[in-house]
């Protein structure tokens, strides 16, 4: 029996987070409207049973709407798989790493700064 909540570190829970914070933003933009004049366009070209997926222009805004990150839409979703892809897109993160390159005299000032900050 799987445990509820599914057990993660907090590792999974920052990109978790970072998944459900894109989405409140998407609500909050609201429904864009303005692509229903090329959209009602499409429908007189093609027809009203024609086939959508197939038309540019569909591609065009399934390339701009928003997807999940690590959650999985449908029946076949688990909080396991969640919590799994959760891992795997915090290890790719660390592996696409690269330690940003900083001159030794930035370093010095910047150090200097800290110090000056923490002893006041």
């Amino acid at each position: 029996m799987p445990l509820w909540p599914p057990v993660f570190r907090p590792n999974e829970k920052v990109i978790i987070n970072a998944e459900n914070f894109s989405r409140m933003q998407r609500y909050q933009q609201g429904p864009d409207f303005t692509a229903v004049d090329s959209s009602v366009e499409l429908i007189r070209k093609v027809g009203h049973k024609a086939d959508y997926l197939t038309q540019p222009d569909t591609f065009a805004k399934f390339r701009s709407m928003w997807a999940p990150m690590v959650s999985v839409w449908g029946k076949n979703g688990d909080d396991d798989t969640v919590v799994k892809r959760a891992r795997e897109k915090y290890l790719q993160i660390l592996a696409d790493f690269t330690e940003p390159l900083l001159d030794s005299n930035t370093v010095a000032m910047l150090d200097a700064y800290i110090e000056k900050a923490i002893s006041e």
